[in-house]
């Protein structure tokens, strides 16, 4: 199985659907997977869960699946355009903009595109 971060440059659309290369699904880290669903829509899976989901528009949508674990939020990290993190303060979850602007992280969270 590769290592977690020769995929680590995976951060749109067009990255995605590049490492995928005409496949429907590929393993790209422990318990993760990329996946090219029927709508094109393509999605960052750790273990059931569809914790980062890449639209064909540009936008990337965040989720946690309730599991507001470090490995959740590694992969919500490494899978989003350089510049914006999930941060944790006060047992409180946040996505943190490239100008350095906190918002409440929420299921769904929209990055726009870069």
């Amino acid at each position: 199985m590769p290592a977690l971060d020769d995929y680590s440059h995976i951060s749109s659309y067009e990255d995605a659907d590049g490492v995928l290369n005409g496949h429907s699904r590929k393993t790209i880290g422990n318990n993760t997977k990329l996946i090219k669903g029927e709508s094109g829509t393509i999605y960052v899976r750790l273990h059931s869960t569809d914790v980062v989901v890449f639209n064909g528009d540009g936008t990337i949508n965040l989720y946690t699946g309730d599991y507001r674990s470090k490995t959740t939020k590694d992969r919500l990290n490494r899978y989003t355009p350089q510049g914006f993190s999930v941060v944790q303060r006060d047992k409180e979850w946040y996505v943190e903009r490239p100008d350095g602007t906190l918002e409440n992280f929420r299921e769904g969270h929209i990055i726009p595109e870069p």
